[in-house]
């Protein structure tokens, strides 16, 4: 898709991490616009889920669902 209009993709992801001593899962959603590869577009979704999540920098986090599908339902 390199060098192609942008298409505009929803993303939903379920992350989880531990974080004081507990376990937290928090799921959120957004778009994209891809004119990439598929694994570019999702550490791009992880990196913005992780600011969105307010997941802490060092924390190791589980990817429990990931779902990225065309936005456009015409």
């Amino acid at each position: 898709m390199s060098g192609t209009t942008p298409t505009e993709y929803h993303w939903i992801a379920t992350l989880q991490w531990a974080q004081g001593g507990n376990t937290i899962t928090s799921t959120g959603n957004g778009t994209i616009n891809v004119t990439t590869k598929r694994q570019t577009a999702y550490n791009d979704v992880l990196a913005h889920a992780r600011i969105q999540m307010q997941v802490p920098l060092d924390a190791i986090t589980a990817v429990l669902f990931f779902s990225l599908e065309p936005n456009d339902m015409g």
